[in-house]
């Protein structure tokens, strides 16, 4: 799995969410479920502001939010300066 989190990162961060969506099917439900998190962060980075689907302990869960946080940044940089503060506030970015 941590080969597919790979691919499916770089996929994210290269814009290919439906390539992530492709690869996560030889994961976990729950991995897919993480999957489809980080993919509607991608499509809607203002959704950032609800934290509760990230409460949850994941390996590329910071990951995710930094990567909402900078795409929110393209669109509303005072709003994601707002939403960092926030988001840094309650995880652990230190990696």
């Amino acid at each position: 799995p941590q080969r597919i989190w790979q691919r499916i990162a770089m996929a994210m961060y290269a814009g290919q969410w439906q390539l992530a969506e492709y690869l996560e099917r030889d994961l976990s439900k729950n991995d897919r479920d993480w999957v489809e998190r980080w993919i509607a962060l991608y499509k809607a980075p203002a959704t950032i502001s609800d934290l509760q689907p990230f409460s949850k302990p994941h390996p590329y869960r910071e990951a995710m939010l930094a990567h909402g946080v900078r795409r929110l940044a393209r669109s509303d940089t005072m709003e994601a300066l707002r939403q960092w503060r926030n988001v840094s506030a309650q995880f652990d970015f230190s990696d």
